[in-house]
């Protein structure tokens, strides 16, 4: 299994990577390919994780990329943005 400390240096790399915060929620927590389930497969293990500081640290990179970026700016992740650029001008629109 990974260390502790990679995951969060993981999580550090992605924070600034990523545009807005929920691109960054999205990276360290989607269920199916985030950081901590690509990771932390098996359900009972994640549940054990979910209460490290470790996780904890990574909830305070999404708040910090919160302050930065905004709440509601912040909250539509970039890759949906340009999904939905792409779709308006394949559309004509």
């Amino acid at each position: 299994m990974i260390a502790v400390a990679d995951i969060l240096a993981q999580g550090r790399r992605l924070a600034k990577e990523s545009k807005t915060w929920a691109d960054l929620s999205n990276a360290l927590f989607d269920p199916l390919d985030g950081l901590v389930a690509k990771h932390f497969p098996d359900p009972a293990d994640r549940a054990a994780f979910r209460k490290s500081e470790t996780y904890a640290k990574l909830h305070k990179l999404v708040e910090q990329k919160m302050e930065q970026t905004g709440v509601v700016a912040g909250a539509e992740p970039a890759s949906h943005r340009q999904l939905a650029a792409s779709d308006r001008t394949s559309c004509g629109g």
